[in-house]
């Protein structure tokens, strides 16, 4: 009777198909090297809710501190902008020769609106010095905001001033009900079903601004991409 069993058992043992090993990268093998690498799977979105601020903080804080990364950002500003975006027309007229007199009142208009009190809604910040701290702010936080506003600031004949928002400003932890149709808020910008932004969520006070009297409360803003 053992004779037997160990017959059957041997036939089913050479009778079976062998396993073929699985083929794969290297990279996606289980082993002890690879035992703690990540494997999760995560939207961008969803890794930027919990590690934004963290991340853009101590970026900030190394471009205080630290002197190669403020060397770093100055070197992207020098040059990306340098000394910033000029005006020179060049308006024909109709025998294809250069209009002085319109050319030079263009540029003496650029020139005028480029001052702080005129394109800056703050007018603290000459153009070129706007340019330079929004190449900046890319550089240390990965992003800036500038709101347009169609208002004269000063004598200006330009209706036209730039705000500049830092991205502490946009209220990624508000969740709103989305204002168009078939959008949705993601980390407070409000993008349709294609994920083109439609609005942006912003307070309107930094975060970290001090707080003097009681009425200096925040609120949130929904400002149009447009």
């Amino acid at each position: 009777m053992f004779d037997e069993f160990r017959k059957r058992l041997a036939n089913m043992l050479f009778s079976a198909p062998p396993r073929r090993q699985q083929r794969m990268y290297a990279m996606a093998r289980p082993s002890r090297l690879t035992s703690g690498w990540g494997t999760s799977t995560t939207s961008e979105d969803s890794e930027l809710s919990s590690s934004l601020r963290t991340a853009r903080n101590r970026s900030r804080e190394l471009v205080r501190d630290a002197g190669y990364a403020k060397r770093a950002k100055v070197i992207i500003q020098n040059n990306v902008i340098g000394t910033g975006i000029g005006m020179q027309a060049k308006v024909e007229t109709s025998r294809g020769q250069l209009n002085d007199r319109i050319n030079d009142d263009l540029e003496t208009q650029w020139e005028e609106w480029s001052k702080a009190d005129h394109c800056h809604t703050g007018q603290s910040l000459h153009f070129n010095a706007m340019e330079r701290q929004l190449a900046g702010q890319v550089f240390e936080a990965g992003e800036i905001f500038v709101r347009l506003h169609r208002v004269r600031f000063g004598n200006s004949n330009v209706p036209l001033a730039l705000e500049v928002i830092e991205p502490e400003r946009i209220a990624d932890e508000f969740q709103p009900s989305p204002v168009a149709a078939h959008a949705r808020v993601r980390l407070g910008v409000e993008v349709d079903q294609f994920g083109a932004p439609l609005a942006y969520w912003v307070r309107s006070l930094h975060p970290g601004e001090l707080r003097l009297t009681a009425e200096q409360t925040d609120r949130v803003e929904r400002v149009q991409a447009s």
